[in-house]
């Protein structure tokens, strides 16, 4: 099950919030049936069953702002987001069974299983301000924070800042009127990146998190 939502409020002129939320919802049940009567050396019938729940869910919370003044123009953006992933599965194998007509788990004697959960949350903040003069010349600076129940006790959270400079040159004079030049823009920046692309935290890390 896949569902969202989302609008845009406009709080004041050239300022508006845009929440949104999106979750993803995951059920499925994988039944496995092992007659006796099948293999040289089985004895005796088995049968197991995963049961695996996925819950996904972000929320994220966007304000933006924009103003003209002259030829000035200033852009905005700053928001939060938040994200969970949650995941289950249960696992029980039994064996015995009274009669082959039977093959589930309740038919026979239960002799296994176990239970998993994983759990992780990300939360985030964001910011991004940018100016231009005469939609010619450009500076942006970004900023990125996040925090995650996967990264280490003392090491919670990550930022990632940026900085960007951009000259549209084909909006000067010099170039205005060269018919084979439609966009010629030269953008230079620098800043740090990160991702969040690790293994995930056992049940006890979750539980300890």
């Amino acid at each position: 099950i896949v569902g969202g939502l989302n609008f845009e409020l406009k709080l004041a002129k050239g300022l508006t919030f845009k929440p949104s939320l999106a979750i993803d919802i995951m059920s499925s049940e994988n039944s496995i049936w092992y007659p006796a009567s099948i293999g040289k050396n089985r004895t005796d019938s088995e049968a197991s069953t995963t049961m695996t729940r996925k819950l996904m869910w972000i929320n994220e919370n966007i304000l933006t702002y924009q103003k003209e003044f002259g030829d000035h123009n200033i852009s905005a953006v700053g928001g939060m987001t938040i994200q969970s992933n949650q995941l289950n599965k249960l696992y029980t194998s039994a064996y015995h069974f009274a009669t082959e007509s039977l093959p589930s788990i309740n038919g026979g004697v239960v002799n296994g299983g176990s239970y998993n959960k994983t759990e992780d949350r990300v939360l985030s903040y964001i910011a991004r301000l940018t100016y231009d003069y005469k939609r010619k010349y450009m500076v942006q600076g970004v900023f990125r924070a996040d925090g995650s129940s996967r990264f280490g006790k003392n090491n919670k959270w990550g930022t990632f800042p940026s900085v960007a400079l951009a000259w549209r040159a084909n909006e000067e004079s010099f170039l205005r009127n060269v018919s084979w030049i439609d966009n010629l823009k030269l953008r230079l920046s620098y800043g740090i990146v990160g991702c969040l692309l690790y293994t995930s935290p056992s049940p006890r890390d979750v539980e300890e998190s």
